[in-house]
């Protein structure tokens, strides 16, 4: 499987980012990632991971992507940016086909106008949904919040998946 993750988001930024991703191709040798970012930052992180983590390097293609939402960034900002940002760039590889799913810890509004606008919806649903994984004393769960409309109103939901 291949995951594009904007390297860029969250709240202790990049660096948490890329050892995350390590540690998730050490524990899941069929993965394989694609970290979007400015390069140096990125190549930067990756020098810095401890040793046991380098050989997932091999599994690990940084993108070049020059520009960050940042988590205050307006949407009418972002929306008319050009898309040369993480976020952006990982979306778009996304809709390509270049990767089988896709993750950010960014701003979360720009990710969902930004899914939007790469990925579409589907039809009758005018939102993306938002999961987030949760852990648990048994593995953990994946928790699913979406809008879908109901006649002339919308239906808020919530899925709990195992």
């Amino acid at each position: 499987m291949h995951i594009a993750i904007d390297a860029m988001g969250g709240d202790l930024g990049p660096r948490a980012t890329v050892q995350g991703t390590s540690e998730a191709l050490t524990a899941h040798p069929e993965l394989w990632v694609r970290l979007y970012g400015p390069q140096k930052v990125l190549h930067d992180e990756l020098s810095r991971l401890p040793r046991r983590l380098q050989a997932t390097r091999a599994r690990l293609n940084v993108v070049h992507a020059p520009d960050v939402v940042s988590q205050d960034m307006k949407l009418t900002r972002v929306l008319r940016a050009p898309r040369t940002s993480s976020l952006a760039m990982m979306l778009d590889d996304l809709a390509s086909g270049r990767a089988d799913a896709g993750v950010s810890a960014g701003n979360t509004a720009a990710l969902m106008a930004l899914s939007r606008r790469a990925l579409g919806t589907v039809a009758g649903i005018p939102r993306p949904a938002i999961s987030t994984a949760i852990p648990t004393r048994n593995g953990g769960r994946v928790t699913c919040s979406t809008w879908a409309p109901t006649s002339k109103r919308l239906l808020r939901g919530w899925w709990s998946l195992p």
